[in-house]
């Protein structure tokens, strides 16, 4: 399906420009895919009414947002996503694969943000330099970005 390539396309590119450091292009990656959420609920769109696809973009643009940011923003989509998620998988979507997807991707989310501290108000710091979301310690955009303690890698 054209939307979920372009959905995989621009993902991989959300990582690969946060692991070098390129936080001007993540939010402008991040700010498509939050124009593709508009565009689903906008009637006049080919992608209105689509919960399974809000649920698909929700689930890691809000890892993205909370991995990079650490804001009350992320948090707010975190919950949407599983919210969206859970209808989508229950729904009955007409699509084989959907639920068990959005099941496994809700699962994996849910798994990787068990353990993190919890998401606070906006800062001073900068997407260059924080605190990271694991261990608390100050991140720097010279950090190894392979490195998935090292607070730049979205996974």
């Amino acid at each position: 399906m054209a939307d979920s390539d372009e959905m995989v396309r621009t993902l991989v590119r959300i990582r690969g420009t946060a692991a070098r450091g390129n936080y001007l292009e993540v939010n402008q990656l991040i700010d498509h895919l939050k124009g593709r959420l508009r565009d689903a609920s906008d009637p006049e769109s080919e992608w209105y009414a689509s919960p399974w696809l809000h649920a698909q973009y929700r689930l890691p643009l809000a890892l993205a947002l909370y991995r990079l940011f650490k804001d009350k923003e992320a948090y707010d989509e975190i919950v949407r996503a599983q919210d969206l998620a859970g209808y989508a998988a229950t729904s009955g979507v007409d699509c084989a694969n959907l639920n068990a997807r959005l099941e496994s991707a809700k699962s994996t989310m849910e798994a990787r943000l068990a353990d993190a501290l919890p998401v606070q108000e906006c800062s001073a710091s900068t997407p260059h330099q924080g605190e990271d979301v694991q261990t608390g310690e100050t991140r720097h955009a010279s950090q190894d970005p392979s490195d998935p303690d090292s607070g730049t890698s979205l996974y």
